[in-house]
């Protein structure tokens, strides 16, 4: 059996198992104090982002490469960290987004998606 899919972002009351609350935990592990955990957007309830950009701050210096290593064996196995960079302190990756892209996907079938089964609504 499948273990079950995170499928929203943003906190949400409760013990919902969010990505920002995962992401969150993961980083209080490997960094104890961080400030400003902040991201370009959030999903809704079966809408998966390809592609989100989430910025914090530390104090330490972090290798890249060890530290997005660390991140991802600590997550759970449907959220994974594609890439890191240091950015300038005054970045917002809300703010200091350039391009937002979306794509819709309708299936309009009279049986469901085996891969949509699992990830959407």
């Amino acid at each position: 059996m499948m273990a079950p899919i995170i499928r929203v972002f943003q906190t949400q009351p409760g013990e919902v198992k969010t990505i920002q609350c995962e992401l969150i935990k993961v980083l209080k592990v490997l960094l104890g104090d961080f400030e400003s955990f902040s991201y370009a957007g959030r999903t809704d309830t079966g809408v998966h982002a390809k592609y989100q950009v989430i910025n914090f701050k530390t104090e330490k210096e972090l290798n890249l490469y060890k530290f997005k290593w660390q991140v991802n064996c600590l997550l759970p196995g449907d959220i994974v960290i594609k890439e890191m960079r240091v950015v300038a302190k005054i970045f917002d990756s809300r703010r200091s987004a350039t391009l937002r892209e979306y794509s819709y996907y309708v299936s309009n079938n009279n049986f469901h998606s085996v891969f949509l089964k699992i990830t959407a609504c």
